[in-house]
């Protein structure tokens, strides 16, 4: 029944506009008629305003559908995913995609963006958070190999940098 209302979504920006979307015509349904009525044609996308007549139209309440839904995207679980690049639309899509295909269900994307992650990502789901950042795998062969990319930057500078167990003046 709410199929056609989470293909408007992908993201966390979409869910709140769906969910400011359904509290309008919500609040305007108990006004009066008309009032629900100017605002499924002024107040909401056109393609929500589609899915309630569409859905009208096939014999579902609308006050009903629409308290419903309220509470089924209430529902809908974040994904957060930090990326070095803001995506392109495409590029969300693909991502959503891939995502709902490895989980089997619905989600929301909570995008956020860091340039200091250089590439990758880092991601946090049901209270688990991976880092497959960039700059975390450049830290982690850095502190791996750390004495060994020492003593190759002063054979190719000359300069010797003072050992761990040597105070900085």
């Amino acid at each position: 029944m709410y199929s056609t209302f989470f293909t408007f979504i992908q993201t966390a920006d979409d869910l709140e506009l769906m969910q400011e979307e359904v509290l309008t015509l919500l609040n305007s349904f108990y006004e009066n008629k008309q009032t629900f009525d100017d605002a499924l044609k002024s107040k909401v996308r056109k393609k929500t305003a589609d899915a309630i007549r569409e859905a009208a139209e096939r014999g579902h309440d609308v006050k009903e559908l629409l308290e419903s839904l309220a509470a089924e995207l209430n529902k809908l679980e974040r994904f957060k995913i930090t990326l070095a690049i803001e995506l392109t639309q495409l590029g969300i899509d693909k991502v959503y995609s891939y995502i709902v295909q490895q989980l089997g269900r619905r989600i929301v994307l909570e995008i956020s963006y860091d340039p200091t992650i250089v590439g990758g990502a880092v991601i946090s789901f049901q209270g688990n958070y991976r880092d497959f950042s960039l700059s975390r795998f450049l830290d982690m062969e850095f502190e791996k190999n750390r004495e060994e990319i020492i003593r190759t930057l002063e054979r190719r500078s000359g300069v010797s940098a003072p050992s761990s167990n040597q105070k900085a003046l």
